[in-house]
């Protein structure tokens, strides 16, 4: 993100990259630039009818006078109906083409490796999406085209000018341009001022959501006093950057006035005394001096709109950032050679999924010496040389105490992240060569804090198949046991989750995150501690319904409370990113190890160093 990072980098490739993505529509705003030159022309054609009526009204001809008005009537309503079009037009490209960037950057987000999306706080993703994509078309489909219509405008306004008197023109030309240059040194400034100002915005919008997010917490705690002075801070420095960039706009906008004034009293001076010399005619002087307001105007205009030109340039570089994320499936294939191909047709190239069949995924999985670490500056590894059969269509359970590296093995296997050293097989073929996003429709998984989104039970079941039809949605719901507590409520299925879920129990959610996650009938499911937040009836109640779940598929459990993995075909015990046991219950119970000790209540923690260091010394 070193365009995002760094407000220095050139808006001129900033401005070219945003003129590229602008293609599809580009017979649109070359409609844009011939109405603004069109519109630009008949205003000077209008100014000559006024100097034309003014002469007319001087040397008492009436009956021209009337003609010239009529044209002139006529000649103003047509360019307000030019001007109103290209209003509509404009205002429809910029919906479209924001539209389109912003569903580029969503599903670039999306389909992002997980380190590089988790490098961005989420307000500030969204504040990317939400806001920079819209201030970002902007400079194409408002600014650009304001500037393009300012100067077409000038270019007329300067010819004309000419055309009246040389000597008067180029007095109201040097004015008209020399000052507004001199004035532009100090608008430079203003596009690193937007960048400070965008960046201290999205730190008081991070402190709002974190605090709200955490409200249970912070209130529990007594904390609420330390998130508001957190608030405040952060406000107060949002407010000194826009203070800032307040003083530049002012000193952009109010240096027009005096401009505008000082040519006024040129051309009325120089007019009048040529006038009076009879080099020149009265219509002629009224016709300058409104010129020269037709030259300073797109002047004037465009020192407003330059400075939201670099904010828009600014927002531009933010949200580029998020297009150009790396794919974790780039330069991937789907799967093996045979693979059915993808569909050229979807949202984004990013989104496009080659299926992999399922009979591939019913396979033994092996971790080959897999090692992993979450940054490379991590000292000790996360995963050290884990080497793991897990047999298809049987229950493999993780135990271990807290950091053994058990979460993170299950997020190697959905390709959240990929092994430092050391392989992944699926039967013979390595899962770093297949498309995670094709793997991860064959996965079913479950986290220990379901997360359900604001809908419906139905809803939240459906969104991991949208295509499901209602049978399919009963028989998950059934499976997991959904049906016995949806009943009892006044809605049955339609009946709303609330935010994150917060209207059903615990057990509720995780019964409900278990319906969404067999909904797709997956060959392989994950389950992490799905049970470690549940009282003892709805951990029962959620133990059947996976128990039944997991019958004829790859089951990988992560559990916190052993009394779950009893019947696991295989129990893995891990210690500090090393497999110290393997074998079932009763097998692990007789060794009375680090198992042992974890399931007679013991110090795990304690005994997990030797354990630890036993394995790695075996191996």
């Amino acid at each position: 993100m070193a365009e995002d990072q760094n407000p220095s980098v050139s808006n001129t490739r900033v401005l070219l990259r945003l003129l590229q993505w602008a293609g599809p529509y580009r017979w649109h705003y070359a409609l844009l630039g011939l109405l603004a030159f069109l519109v630009a022309a008949l205003y000077i054609v209008d100014l000559q009818i006024i100097r034309l009526m003014v002469n007319a009204l001087l040397q008492g001809h009436r009956a021209r006078l009337l003609r010239l008005l009529l044209w002139g009537l006529g000649l103003v309503a047509v360019v307000n109906l030019l001007t109103l079009g290209a209003d509509v037009l404009k205002a429809w490209v910029g919906v479209k083409a924001t539209e389109r960037l912003q569903r580029e950057m969503f599903a670039r987000a999306l389909a992002a490796p997980l380190r590089n999306l988790h490098a961005l706080h989420s307000a500030d993703l969204y504040n990317r999406i939400q806001d920079s994509a819209a201030t970002a078309q902007s400079a194409i489909s408002q600014h650009l085209a304001a500037i393009v219509r300012n100067f077409a405008q000038a270019v007329f306004a300067v010819t004309y000018l000419l055309l009246l008197n040389p000597v008067l023109a180029l007095g109201c030309i040097a004015m008209g341009i020399g000052l507004p240059l001199a004035v532009a040194p100090g608008m430079k400034r203003l596009g690193v001022l937007y960048w400070q100002r965008q960046v201290a915005l999205t730190k008081e919008q991070a402190a709002v959501q974190e605090s709200v997010q955490a409200a249970e917490f912070l209130l529990g705690q007594g904390l609420a006093e330390r998130a508001v002075e957190r608030y405040m801070t952060r406000s107060g420095e949002r407010l000194r950057r826009h203070r800032r960039v307040a003083w530049g706009e002012g000193f952009a906008y109010r240096s027009w006035p005096l401009i505008f004034l000082v040519g006024f009293i040129y051309t009325l001076g120089v007019g009048g005394w040529m006038v009076a010399r009879h080099w020149l005619d009265v219509g002629a002087v009224i016709a300058s001096m409104l010129t020269f307001a037709n030259l300073t105007n797109p002047m004037m205009s465009f020192a407003m709109i330059w400075p939201q030109f670099m904010n828009a340039l600014v927002q531009a570089r933010r949200a580029f950032a998020i297009v150009d994320l790396p794919a974790e499936h780039a330069a991937q294939d789907a799967g093996p050679p045979g693979a059915p191909q993808a569909s050229a047709a979807s949202v984004s190239p990013a989104l496009r999924i080659t299926p992999i069949p399922r009979a591939w995924a019913e396979r033994d999985i092996m971790f080959d010496r897999v090692s992993f670490r979450y940054r490379p500056d991590q000292e000790q590894p996360v995963l050290d040389a884990v080497s793991l059969c897990i047999p298809a269509g049987r229950t493999t359970a993780l135990v271990g105490p807290s950091g053994s590296g058990k979460s993170t093995l299950v997020q190697l296997l959905m390709r959240l992240y990929d092994p430092d050293t050391g392989r992944i097989l699926v039967g013979d073929w390595n899962l770093a060569e297949w498309d995670p996003r094709a793997w991860r429709l064959l996965l079913g998984y479950v986290p220990q804090d379901a997360l359900l989104l604001s809908g419906t039970l139905y809803d939240n079941i459906l969104v991991a198949k949208p295509d499901a039809t209602r049978e399919e949605v009963w028989r998950a719901a059934e499976l997991a046991r959904v049906d016995e507590f949806a009943a009892r409520l006044p809605q049955g299925f339609d009946t709303p989750v609330g935010e994150r879920g917060m209207l059903l129990s615990g057990g509720q959610r995780q019964r409900l995150a278990l319906a969404r996650a067999l909904l797709r009938d997956p060959p392989i499911l994950l389950l992490d501690e799905p049970t470690s937040a549940l009282d003892s009836e709805n951990e029962a109640l959620v133990q059947a319904a996976l128990e039944r779940s997991a019958r004829g598929r790859t089951t990988l459990l992560i559990a916190h409370r052993l009394t779950t993995v009893r019947g696991a075909h295989q129990i893995v015990c891990m210690a500090q990113g090393r497999i110290v046991e393997t074998g079932r219950h009763e097998e692990l119970l007789a060794r009375r190890g680090l198992y042992w000790s974890l399931y007679t209540g013991g110090d795990a923690d304690a005994g997990a160093a030797p354990a630890a260091q036993a394995a790695a010394e075996s191996s």
